[in-house]
């Protein structure tokens, strides 16, 4: 038996009404989600601007303190620096002269430490840094004099 003609019509209205609901909702699920998305990047603590350092070009007076700066932007920028290769670049990038000589070569070689931030700065250290902390540091205590720094400023020096 066919059905009628008025009985496909409601049936045909009953399918509108349940597509305009769904389609209602599923606006509404948008907006939550829009809300909910906005409202977490607003709660999250922007991370901090930071400045890069003057760049190393293998002077030791400068090691210990690029080094730290280094280490500090990463921290303060963890979205940046994701993993140890945008770590290695990070430094790789603010190196000059032999420093920069020294980094090439590991970029020519495809060095395994460019995916290594940890290896990297100890061959970092390794290559521009204290070779000998222990002779360096009984020298410097033997040519210390406090003259007129306080006893802090000696500390600090170490």
């Amino acid at each position: 038996e066919q059905p009628d003609l008025n009985s496909i019509l409601i049936a045909l209205q009953l399918i509108q009404q349940e597509n305009q609901l769904l389609r209602q909702e599923n606006i509404d699920v948008r907006n939550k989600l829009n809300q909910l998305l906005q409202g977490g990047a607003h709660n999250q603590p922007r991370e901090p601007k930071v400045s890069l350092p003057d760049k190393f070009d293998e002077t030791y007076s400068k090691f210990r303190g690029f080094l730290n700066q280094i280490q500090l932007i990463i921290c303060l920028q963890p979205s940046y620096y994701t993993n140890d290769r945008t770590q290695v670049e990070l430094l790789g990038s603010l190196l000059v002269d032999p420093a920069l000589a020294w980094f090439a070569l590991l970029l020519k070689k495809e060095s395994a430490l460019l995916n290594d931030f940890d290896g990297f700065v100890e061959e970092f250290k390794a290559t521009f840094g204290d070779s000998d902390k222990v002779s360096m540091a009984a020298n410097r205590i033997r040519k210390l004099n406090q003259e007129s720094k306080s006893a802090l400023s000696n500390a600090l020096e170490f």
